[in-house]
């Protein structure tokens, strides 16, 4: 199939008579609202999630905020372990629920030795868009492993979850509210990645991002979300050429394999009166009366 062309279609109404619950019409509403009923009822009952006592990790306590620019900010995040599950499809929010589930499964018990562990926030999905906007692209959802557990994380049961070492990030980022749709994401994403151009940044990787959320589904006000943009570090970008510049300033001169010797180095040893040189099977050799 062409990877032309792409809009939302119209879902049919629900043919029953339920005067409380009313299907949406279109389909990024329509999987927004199964996600949060998916995640409530996978979260009912259980107290640890809900109650406002659960460990969720603050954003000042994981990040140093770097610069507030016009529109956004840059951040820095330390290297730290996250629990991932990586899905493909068109629509990041139709994948959302069965990540979701497969990495709640994990800390709830499901691992290697069977322990629960805490939930964190935030919960970020890298996004590595396809080629054309109805092609599939990546998604890899992510929980941060709780600082208790980051030396040794619980083992994933099978290779549907993986452990990453993600390393310190330095991103560009700003927030939105409500609840995230593939409309909406792409949206913000277009609306940071103008104002980063804007504001003349260097060194950023537009081709792929990450969306960060922050409350749980039943939060109906307030609700934060980010994207995020990676920025490289000076010193990587420095280093991305063969040889930084400082470095072959301040290489000395090495004499060839073969054994020849530089141009520099016969002229000395003649100005030095070491008398006559020749090359001998690669070695230097100096004779004498």
């Amino acid at each position: 199939m062409p990877c032309t062309g792409f809009e939302y279609n119209t879902l049919p109404s629900n043919t029953s008579q339920d005067k409380v619950f009313q299907w949406p019409e279109t389909r990024a509403e329509f999987y927004t609202k199964k996600l949060w009923l998916t995640m409530v009822t996978l979260l009912k009952g259980n107290s640890k999630i809900l109650s406002a006592k659960s460990h969720l990790v603050p954003l000042a306590g994981l990040s140093n905020t770097v610069l507030e620019r016009d529109g956004y900010e840059e951040r820095l995040y330390p290297a730290r372990k996250w629990a991932c599950t990586q899905a493909k499809g068109i629509e990041q929010t139709a994948l959302v629920s069965p990540m979701f589930r497969t990495l709640f499964n994990y800390i709830s018990g499901k691992n290697i030795p069977n322990i629960r562990i805490d939930m964190t926030s935030p919960v970020t999905t890298y996004v590595e868009p396809g080629p054309g906007p109805t092609c599939e692209s990546s998604f890899t959802m992510a929980f941060l492993i709780p600082e208790e557990h980051q030396d040794d994380p619980p083992a994933p049961p099978d290779n549907t979850i993986f452990i990453e070492e993600r390393p310190a990030l330095r991103v560009l980022t700003r927030r939105y509210g409500g609840y995230s749709t593939d409309e909406i994401i792409i949206k913000e994403a277009k609306g940071l990645a103008e104002a980063i151009k804007k504001n003349g940044e260097e060194g950023v990787n537009f081709e792929q991002y990450y969306t960060a959320g922050y409350d749980p589904p039943f939060k109906l006000f307030g609700r934060r979300n980010e994207i995020w943009f990676v920025k490289k570090a000076e010193k990587e970008e420095a280093m991305n050429g063969d040889v930084a510049k400082e470095e072959v300033e301040g290489k000395p001169e090495v004499a060839q394999e073969n054994g020849d010797v530089t141009k520099e180095e016969s002229g000395q040893q003649v100005a030095n009166g070491e008398g006559e040189v020749k090359q001998e099977n690669g070695e230097v050799v100096h004779v004498t009366d």
